[in-house]
């Protein structure tokens, strides 16, 4: 399912670096393309820290750091 897609990203984005002009406060937004999908990252991931950076799981009409597209979408 998407929780073990999810668990994969996460560890992803904990070797990702950021550029030195990425403000340390702001969060690394995910944008997940996918309703189902959407709803099971935003559960696995939401809050959960990335290195110095908290993450937010949005949907992709937000602006986004990095993207996951679920299959047949």
């Amino acid at each position: 399912g998407y929780r073990l897609k999810a668990a994969f990203v996460l560890n992803f984005l904990k070797m990702m670096t950021l550029p030195e002009t990425y403000a340390a406060d702001a969060p690394v937004r995910v944008c997940v393309v996918g309703a189902r999908a959407l709803d099971e990252f935003s559960t696995a991931l939401e809050g959960l820290m990335a290195g110095a950076h908290r993450l937010s799981v949005v949907a992709p009409s937000e602006a986004c750091e990095v993207v996951f597209v679920a299959g047949g979408e």
